[in-house]
């Protein structure tokens, strides 16, 4: 177990071994996350459900990024932080 810096080709190993989803302790405007990958069958379930169990209060949002999701939208340089590795 391991942590590793959040890159791209992290974040391709971890969608080929099943994960879609990265959650952290920290909040979403944090400059240096600390993310733990998740196997959710459908995130936008997961997250609705966030919202409906009041987990998710609007002015401090947990971290949580959509590995799809960022492999498509978001740049090498703009990832931030640091990923659990098992």
């Amino acid at each position: 177990m391991k942590f590793a810096k959040l890159t791209r080709a992290i974040l391709h190993s971890l969608e080929w071994q099943g994960y879609t989803l990265l959650t952290s302790v920290n909040y979403a405007d944090d400059d240096d996350p600390t993310w733990m990958p998740q196997k959710i069958a459908d995130v936008k379930e997961y997250i609705l459900q966030l919202d409906i169990a009041g987990k998710r209060p609007p002015l401090q949002e947990p971290a949580l990024l959509i590995i799809n999701d960022a492999l498509t939208g978001i740049a090498e340089e703009d990832l931030r932080g640091s990923v659990f590795l098992e």
